[in-house]
């Protein structure tokens, strides 16, 4: 990758970064789901992996917001900082796929619209598994 390409990548990425960090600090209300995975965090959070595990949501998500948990002193903020991340980082896979499949072109154009879209910006905003 040319170093101007990776540049240019990594201002994308502090921009998509930027834009969700914003949408976290608006949104005042959790989703439905969040609730579920709060206490699946909690579950492993205090060693309790077999009840962490028999929920019917992937145990992954829980597992790191229990693992964040310490730094932000909040489940919740650990789940905003888990999918604030994850969203943000949404954007490498996807440049270098469709940079591989198309072009470099092709590839930034996608990597942008992934970045601006409202609803990839709200789920990577919000304590939930589906970014």
């Amino acid at each position: 990758m040319e170093r101007s390409d990776r540049n240019k990548l990594l201002l994308l990425c502090l921009f998509t970064f930027v834009i969700r960090l914003y949408v976290i600090t608006q949104t005042p209300l959790i989703s439905t789901d969040s609730f579920a995975f709060i206490q699946n965090a909690k579950h492993f959070s205090h060693g309790e992996f077999t009840e962490g595990l028999e929920h019917p949501f992937h145990p992954l998500y829980s597992m790191l917001m229990a693992l964040f948990k310490p730094a932000f002193n909040s489940f919740e903020t650990s789940g905003e900082f888990v999918s604030l991340i994850f969203g943000t980082l949404t954007i490498f896979p996807l440049f270098f796929l469709t940079r591989r499949i198309f072009s470099r072109r092709v590839a930034f154009a996608a990597a942008f619209i992934l970045a601006i879209h409202p609803f990839h910006i709200r789920l990577s905003a919000d304590v939930m598994s589906d970014v």
